[in-house]
């Protein structure tokens, strides 16, 4: 950071303004306003003083550092945020190439202003400007050799934006590569890109894709959260959680059987015959719905392998098994009744 930006940024965190940090320094407020903005220096006389009036040392007003702190990067950033706000656009960019020179290695600021430049233009709808587009092109891809891995997938997720604003499909496309192919935000990507360059049939099974992914993600996050109030005790969070989780199975066009199985531990839990007999009497019913999924609408674009014709066979089997372990039927005519009846079916 140069001189002018350190005294500025102390200043500031002092609550000084820069006729108070004249006054103290018997210099005139034009001449701090000149050396904040580096259009003069301080005198070699002044460096004293001006480090103990802002409580630096001599070395840390004068170094060059290879980061900015948090806050020097917030100052910068409102910087930034206030020229594009107030004034021509070409102006700002001067300043952000300025800024981006004097910290060259800062990958925060040099993302939040590159994203200023990228957005501002589009919010203008500034016409192409070689100079302008290969700048935030250029910094965007210097991001995508950065150690920070939030920093990468933004650059990435930047340029696939900016080129799809160009309506350069190919550029877009290619970076894609920087992506897992376990990212949802890399799948959610190209499905834009397919679908802006005219193969929608592609968007449609990468975004169905996404989807089922999606639902099959949070129906494990709530199971694990489930299984978590369980182990503790907590019965009421465990049915709740259940209950998310049947909601989720609806959303997601998941089939009747998935909608209910969650139900089936806290119900265990609870010790509620009546409840219970009733749960399973219903999971035996809606054992069929097993991969329901596979004729849902939401994934029309998808391909399926065909239902494996035993499965509902075996989801009322693990039913079963679960109702002939259950204390709390242990000498239950009702459930007797209901599993003598379903046995001597899938016998048949």
């Amino acid at each position: 950071m140069d001189i002018g930006a350190v005294i500025r940024t102390n200043r500031k965190k002092l609550g000084l303004t820069q006729e108070q940090m004249a006054s103290r320094l018997g210099v005139t407020a034009p001449a701090v306003n000149k050396w904040e903005r580096g259009a003069a220096l301080p005198d070699i006389a002044l460096l004293g003083p001006i480090a103990r009036l802002l409580g630096v040392s001599l070395e840390e007003l004068l170094s060059f550092r290879e980061d900015l702190t948090e806050e020097e990067l917030a100052d910068l950033i409102g910087q930034g945020d206030q020229l594009f706000s107030d004034g021509p656009y070409e102006e700002a960019f001067a300043w952000v190439r300025d800024t981006l020179a004097q910290w060259p290695n800062c990958g925060k600021l040099t993302m939040h202003l590159v994203q200023m430049l990228d957005s501002w233009a589009r919010l203008e709808e500034l016409p192409p400007d070689r100079e302008r587009d290969r700048f935030i092109t250029d910094r965007y891809i210097r991001l995508l050799e950065s150690g920070d891995e939030d920093l990468r997938r933004s650059a990435a997720e930047a340029l696939v934006s900016l080129h799809l604003w160009w309506k350069q499909y190919e550029g877009a496309e290619a970076f894609l590569k920087h992506f897992s192919k376990y990212d949802p935000l890399g799948k959610l990507l190209r499905g834009r890109v397919q679908d802006e360059s005219g193969r929608t049939e592609e968007a449609l099974r990468t975004y169905e894709e996404l989807l089922f992914q999606g639902g099959s993600c949070l129906t494990m996050v709530l199971q694990e959260m489930q299984a978590s109030a369980l182990r503790s005790g907590d019965r009421e969070r465990a049915r709740m959680l259940a209950e998310k989780q049947g909601a989720v199975a609806a959303a997601f066009d998941m089939g009747k059987y998935a909608e209910l199985s969650p139900l089936l531990e806290p119900t265990l839990a609870e010790g509620d015959a009546d409840g219970l007999l009733a749960l399973l009497g219903e999971l035996l019913e809606r054992a069929d719905t097993l991969g329901a999924f596979a004729g849902s609408p939401l994934y029309a674009h998808m391909t399926f392998k065909p239902r494996d014709p035993s499965m509902a066979g075996m989801a009322r089997r693990a039913v079963l098994d679960v109702g002939q372990e259950a204390a709390v039927l242990r000498d239950d005519p009702r459930w007797a009744a209901l599993r003598a009846r379903w046995e001597e079916k899938d016998a048949g």
